[in-house]
């Protein structure tokens, strides 16, 4: 659940001969997360003639709840300067946050229990290991933004334009172990799990782009309707994602391990994006042609995908 409360005010005034409008403003947020997870129940079976054991399903689960709530305020100051009649200078500073995707915030674990014809001593060498389906305590990722753009309008058909801007991350999540207690059949076991959890760190990223698009309708008819749009971004992220899967872990006493892949950026992150777009309209009639090219990426895992999943270059048309 989430409750947002926001006040916002504008402005406008000038420095000089350079007159200037804007709006500032605060969003109060409020959430609370709750998360229900089934964990399987097993029973405890003797095998053998040494006392060994194996361990059954019983087809009964056992339902285990979680909540969790945060509170964030995020203030932001938009300006937008007129440095002449076709041409705007636009600033903004602001917070923002991003939550965790939904399926990374279960409550659920998944028992892999291993097989044996002599089966096993004790409970916990019986598991093979536990999967959890997420973690309810995560905490979103919040950033402080700064965007500055320049945008020229030389006639009614085209826009030229260009922008930098400037995010610094707070939080992140990393790939744990940790050490979980259940009860199997009545008897207590301590399993270490597979889990994320939130940082503190922090990171940056600082981009710009530029776009330009323009209309051609002083060409004679029926060409008059075409016109074009091209944009291109972009970005330096040293954001640093920690990802169990990769081979990054940290244990419960905070030591750090790298052991496949060091680091893999924010999920989702391209260096550099373009797009290009030919369009004709008249009438009711449209048409486009977009190519659109993005640079190689990380992607997040999904629950039970085991391989890495690094994305190479890829163009779209």
């Amino acid at each position: 659940d989430t409750i947002a409360a926001y006040a916002m005010a504008e402005f406008s005034s000038q420095i000089g001969n350079l007159p200037f409008t804007g709006n500032f403003g605060v969003r109060f947020v409020q959430t609370k997360n709750y998360a229900t997870g089934l964990r399987d129940e097993y029973k405890i079976v003797p095998e053998g003639d040494e006392g060994n054991i194996v361990l059954l399903p019983t087809g009964e689960f056992d339902v285990v709840a979680f909540e969790h709530d945060y509170f964030h305020v995020l203030p932001s100051v938009n300006v937008n300067f007129a440095l002449e009649e076709n041409l705007l200078l636009r600033g903004a500073v602001y917070r923002a946050l991003s939550r965790p995707d939904p399926s990374k915030l279960g409550s659920g674990r998944d028992f892999v229990v291993d097989s044996s014809e002599n089966g096993f001593e004790t409970v916990e060498e019986a598991i093979k290991s536990v999967t959890a389906k997420g973690s309810p305590g995560l905490e979103p990722l919040l950033a402080w933004n700064a965007d500055l753009s320049l945008e020229w309008y030389p006639n009614e058909e085209t826009i030229v334009a260009g922008a930098l801007y400037y995010k610094m991350f707070e939080g992140g999540s990393i790939g744990v172990v940790l050490d979980e207690t259940y009860v199997i059949d009545g008897e207590e076991v301590t399993i270490p799990v597979s889990q994320d959890k939130t940082t503190d760190d922090t990171s940056r990223l600082l981009g710009l782009e530029f776009s330009v698009s323009h209309a051609f309708s002083y060409l004679p008819k029926p060409f008059d309707g075409l016109g074009m749009k091209i944009a291109y971004n972009y970005a330096d992220n040293d954001y640093q994602s920690h990802d169990i899967k990769l081979g990054d872990t940290e244990d419960e006493e905070g030591n750090f391990y790298e052991e496949i892949i060091p680091y893999a950026g924010m999920s989702g992150f391209s260096e550099q994006v373009a797009s290009g777009q030919l369009f004709y309209k008249i009438g009711n009639l449209e048409l486009q042609g977009i190519y659109k090219y993005r640079s190689s990426y990380h992607k997040d895992f999904l629950q039970g995908n085991n391989h890495i999943r690094m994305i190479d270059d890829s163009s779209v048309f």
